[in-house]
């Protein structure tokens, strides 16, 4: 699945996260991959943004992905992508980092927004590969230096399996990678980790890696990810920080045995809102559980990446989260 952070130091409220008074790696950690609230009408509901970052804040997350797949920004306007991003950032108010994709279907719209990050005040960009031309290396890289040449914040490869060109080694494609103006380090969603550390080793261990497979987290911190970005972390942002700082305190059995709790409602997730049939669509049951658990209204997802949930099913969803969370007490 998806989104990463909190963070082996404790960071002063109020400190501002900018390029210039960074760590060397920005991202640590859990993180959310953000999801979008929209209102009935489907505009964005921007009342509700401050909410979900003040839920996740306290729930100890140590930054957060917007825009991206979760968080549907390839359904979305440039404009409403620019003001989550405003809006977002104000709601952070400098405590952890923001990061927003802005990759978009065309290399003028991916500039302007990536522009628009740094003047809003993000703490980096990232980008997928360019969804008019996947699996094309050489055309991901000139795509992703037209982004990083648009600004000098820090740039993170937003890598999804399937859309990386297959055919082109790890060391190939870092060697390709460090030619983008400020290239950080990537998110890698994607089960290959053989893959995952040979990226890490051609990186000589300088970069920013962390993971997306929420089901795999404690795979991937074993093998050298810095943190992970998810999407179903937006409902229990609370279990996805202990899991990261227990394994990071060595104790790997109770990182595996909270894993295995968290892999149960992501199972329960794939069910309900039947991502087996289209990934996307686990966003309807992530919303639903917004509300349910947490008793925040987020909207539904836009008909373009997301199918609807019936509300019965919802209940249905929610009743299986509560069992599963009673088993593990």
């Amino acid at each position: 699945f998806f989104f990463f952070f909190f963070l082996n130091r404790t960071r002063a409220v109020g400190t501002v996260f900018s390029p210039d008074s960074m760590a060397a790696k920005l991202l640590q950690g859990i993180s959310p991959a953000l999801i979008t609230p929209f209102r009935s009408d489907g505009t964005l509901d921007e009342e509700v943004v401050p909410k979900l970052v003040e839920m996740h804040i306290a729930a100890g997350v140590g930054g957060f992905y917007i825009c991206g797949s979760t968080g549907e920004g390839l359904s979305m306007t440039v404009d409403e992508r620019m003001r989550m991003a405003e809006i977002t950032v104000k709601a952070v108010a400098g405590r952890v980092p923001v990061v927003t994709m802005v990759a978009a279907d065309n290399v003028q719209d991916s500039v302007k927004l990536a522009a628009h990050a740094k003047a809003a005040g993000c703490s980096a960009v990232s980008a997928v590969v360019p969804p008019f031309a996947p699996n094309d290396l050489p055309a991901a890289i000139a795509f992703w230096t037209a982004i990083g040449n648009a600004s000098d914040l820090p740039f993170y490869i937003y890598w999804i399996s399937g859309t990386v060109d297959s055919a082109v080694s790890p060391q190939e494609f870092i060697t390709a990678a460090r030619t983008i103006p400020h290239f950080r380090g990537f998110k890698y969603t994607d089960k290959d980790f053989f893959k995952f550390q040979m990226l890490l080793y051609y990186g000589q261990h300088e970069l920013n890696a962390v993971t997306g497979p929420d089901e795999m987290m404690v795979a991937g911190l074993a093998m050298g990810s810095d943190g992970a970005i998810g999407s179903t972390y937006n409902v229990h942002p609370e279990l996805a920080v202990r899991i990261y700082k227990e394994f990071r305190a060595g104790n790997v059995q109770v990182a595996t045995k909270l894993q295995e709790q968290m892999n149960l409602i992501i199972a329960a997730l794939i069910k309900y809102s039947q991502a087996d049939v289209r990934g996307t669509n686990i966003i309807a049951g992530i919303k639903a559980l917004y509300k349910l658990q947490h008793g925040v209204d987020v909207g539904v997802g836009r008909p373009a990446r997301v199918s609807p949930m019936a509300p019965e099913t919802q209940q249905e969803l929610w009743k299986t989260v509560q069992e599963i969370n009673a088993q593990f007490a």
